[in-house]
């Protein structure tokens, strides 16, 4: 039986990122986070027409004021989609 755990001889070194390689974690973060954010605007429709509790509905509307704003005010190329995403949850 091993009574203590053994470290490696080799330190590691240090690992130093690029401003290339930070510029692109912090972009690919933003567009996962609004493709997820967009891409639960459907499920979360269903939701909001189908949980009558009034504090829940509340908070959706107030998260997904860009959404609304976008769908109601027929911004061109992101309009057409959203309604056809949140459509197919109705």
């Amino acid at each position: 039986m091993i009574d203590e755990v053994q470290q490696p001889d080799i330190e590691a070194a240090p690992v130093r990122v690029t401003r290339r390689q930070r510029i692109c974690g912090v972009g690919g973060s933003v567009v996962a986070f609004i493709v997820v954010y967009v891409g639960l605007a459907g499920p979360v429709a269903f939701l909001h027409r189908s949980i009558e509790f009034q504090p829940f509905r509340n908070v959706i509307e107030t998260i997904y004021a860009p959404v609304v704003f976008v769908v109601e005010n027929d911004v061109p190329p992101f309009s057409g989609l959203i309604k056809a995403w949140i459509e197919l949850f109705a």
